[in-house]
């Protein structure tokens, strides 16, 4: 049973990081969706050490 948890939390991931890099990174998606695309490119920008951490993300981890 744990193995069938542990695959579904890697596959939630894995789908996470797949929208950060098309959606932040390519700029696939932009027209439809340009709120989400703005905040997966910020995302993007931190995770890679060229932009700010968002103030979200700096309290959790405080």
């Amino acid at each position: 049973m744990s193995v069938i948890i542990f695959t579904v939390i890697a596959l939630v991931v894995a789908f996470g990081v797949w929208g950060v890099v098309a959606m932040g990174m390519a700029g696939k998606g932009k027209e439809k969706h340009p709120a989400l695309a703005h905040r997966f490119a910020r995302a993007a920008q931190a995770l890679n050490g060229e932009g700010q951490v968002p103030e979200r993300l700096e309290k959790l981890f405080r």
